[in-house]
């Protein structure tokens, strides 16, 4: 009943954020008690990032002062950097890789 009654103001906010009527009505469907998560396959571990991106990265933190934050964006950085170009150092291309064209439109 709580999630029935939100609808309309739920549809109302969908098509605000899009501008025009995106959807016209919406269907709850209940499912199993136990939920579908349950079920699910492990995620495959990532490789590990390559050392072109590891030295890229370190050198960009390497102002950070505290170590455990300078550690975590030494980490980060390589894996992004490494998602980004592949295996090769492109530091310079880390923050907009992959992103050309994908708009959220809210």
């Amino acid at each position: 009943p709580m999630l029935q009654m939100r609808l309309p103001d739920l549809r109302e906010r969908v098509n605000a954020c899009y501008g025009y009527a995106a959807i016209a009505r919406i269907d709850i469907t209940q499912t199993a008690p136990t939920g579908f998560g349950e079920e699910s396959v492990p995620a495959k571990a990532s490789p590990p990032p390559a050392p072109a991106a590891e030295r890229a990265a370190r050198s960009r933190a390497a102002a950070v002062g505290d170590p455990g934050l300078r550690a975590a964006l030494e980490r980060l950085g390589a894996n992004i950097i490494s998602r980004s170009t592949g295996a090769g150092d492109g530091a310079r291309d880390a923050p907009t890789a992959g992103r050309e064209g994908k708009e959220r439109p809210c």
